[in-house]
């Protein structure tokens, strides 16, 4: 298997893990207990976390989906 199939796999993996983590908090510990629920709280304590974070996604997001240019 390559190791872009691992890769796959990894981040697939990666997503059902936090899908299923803020479905038990959810449950368990009801809508102040999520994900989304605590980055915002800790935003709105921390304006400069936002900032950081909006910054952080960001650069991810383009070096995740811009197209990387690689010698011949």
């Amino acid at each position: 298997m390559p190791w872009q199939s691992y890769t796959a796999l990894g981040l697939v993996g990666l997503l059902i893990v936090v899908i299923s983590y803020d479905t038990i908090t959810y449950a368990l510990g009801g809508n102040q207990a999520t994900i989304s629920r605590v980055c915002l709280g800790i935003a709105n304590r921390h304006h400069g976390f936002a900032i950081i974070l909006a910054f952080v996604v960001g650069v991810l997001f383009g070096h995740l989906f811009l197209p990387q240019h690689l010698g011949p």
